[in-house]
């Protein structure tokens, strides 16, 4: 493993990238985001002194054509930078599953790789939010005995973990449930 060591008897039970779909979501998300920002600030900076060129040279209509054209530069824009965002982001993105813990490796430019002990894991939850729907994706969130709410992970839910847009989420949940109870049982572990 070249992100992690496994512990002594550690062994991966289960791994996967998220599914595709959450590439395009996070491109959409981006891309929404980016547009806003950058249309606020084209409206404030390049908006007035292209509408004014425009209407300097063809009249009231080439205002409209420089307002439709400063969208349409914004728009490009913005998708090149959320293409190249969610590309990023999903080419980290990666789950483990192990007898121990469950790992995710996740970052954008660099990466980070963090782990919660099956000890402490306290809750499975499935997710499908509206946009999960929408991009045919599922999510899984791993709250500990802690319950601490995520900023990094984007919980709803008060988890510290999050596997986003996990095939058969449901199976996932189950395979994590049967090692939290063998571990526990392994470890003596009354919870």
């Amino acid at each position: 493993m070249a992100f992690f060591h496994l512990q002594e008897g550690e062994q991966i039970v289960w791994e996967a990238k998220p599914l595709t779909g959450f590439r395009t979501m996070l491109f959409f998300q981006n891309l929404i985001g980016l547009s806003i920002v950058f249309f606020l600030i084209g409206l404030v900076l390049f908006a007035p002194f292209i509408m004014a060129v425009a209407g300097y040279i063809a009249g009231p209509a080439g205002v409209l054509l420089g307002l439709g054209l400063t969208l349409l530069a914004i728009l490009v824009f913005a998708g090149v930078i959320s293409f190249a965002i969610a590309n990023l982001v999903y080419n980290k993105e990666y789950y483990w599953v192990t007898n121990y813990r469950v790992i995710k490796k996740m970052g954008l430019i660099g990466y980070h790789v963090s782990s919660i002990p099956l000890e402490r894991v306290s809750d499975v939850i499935v997710s499908r939010s509206f946009l999960e729907k929408l991009f045919g994706i599922s999510s899984l969130h791993i709250q500990t005995l802690a319950g601490q709410y995520s900023v990094r992970g984007g919980s709803r839910f008060g988890a510290e973990g999050k596997f986003s847009a996990v095939a058969d989420p449901e199976g996932l949940q189950k395979t994590i449930f049967e090692l939290i109870k063998k571990h526990r049982k392994a470890e003596h572990l009354a919870i």
